[in-house]
């Protein structure tokens, strides 16, 4: 009776996996870690491009798995995932030796603006930007960079309208200096025009940057006009 009683103890007690929500006692269960670890791209840092004028690290790619796990993060009050996402991403730049590579950087979370913040109870890009930064050993700065308007999501516009929906969007923190490499970080990149924005704002205040790091690479529409004029670093 005693070993019964304690399966169905361990039966209720045992966590789900936080994607698909089957039974698991790990975070992810095992099915769901393959798939996202199968997205882990290679190489892991893309060099400068018109998309993206500094180096960027790009840890898996945007494909369904890790989708659901963002919108998770997203819209599901699940912040744990982000701690994830940044352990992960970490892991991987250590992987590559990049800690060794680069040793002094600044991890720079993207901004949300403070009524959106309000409403999900978290920015994302920062749970997953201070995690990365605590397993590295860089520093951390989550107020950096402030955003001062609200924006419409860039997934509802097309790439003309990208760029305008940021003009304006960012300003540098009073008194914001540093004497290291900022890398900038963010949860998804497409088209890049969010992290564009915020590297021109930084080169504007003569702030030195490394590049950015993002967890998911999207694939980019072939059919979206580039911009003609990229910023020149």
């Amino acid at each position: 009776m005693q070993s019964f009683l304690s399966h169905i103890s361990q039966l209720f007690l045992q966590s789900s996996c936080q994607s698909c929500q089957r039974a698991s006692s790990e975070f992810f269960c095992p099915f769901c870690q393959a798939q996202l670890h199968t997205g882990i791209r290679s190489p892991l840092i893309e060099p400068p491009s018109t998309h993206h004028p500094f180096p960027l690290f790009a840890w898996a790619t945007y494909d369904t798995s890790l989708r659901q796990i963002i919108q998770q993060l997203k819209y599901n009050n699940q912040p744990a995932i982000g701690t994830w996402l940044g352990t992960e991403m970490a892991k991987s730049w250590i992987h590559a030796k990049l800690h060794q590579k680069f040793p002094r950087l600044l991890v720079v979370p993207i901004p949300m603006h403070k009524s959106k913040e309000k409403q999900r109870g978290y920015n994302q890009a920062e749970i997953i930007s201070r995690s990365f930064a605590r397993q590295i050993g860089y520093r951390h700065q989550p107020n950096a960079l402030i955003r001062i308007r609200e924006t419409q999501p860039q997934s509802e516009l097309g790439l003309d309208d990208r760029a305008q929906n940021l003009e304006s969007a960012f300003s540098l923190a009073p008194n914001f200096k540093s004497n290291q490499p900022v890398l900038l970080l963010d949860d998804i990149f497409t088209t890049g025009a969010t992290l564009r924005t915020a590297i021109k704002l930084l080169e504007n205040h003569n702030i030195c940057i490394w590049g950015s790091a993002v967890t998911a690479r999207g694939h980019l529409d072939p059919t979206l006009k580039i911009p003609k004029k990229v910023p020149q670093f």
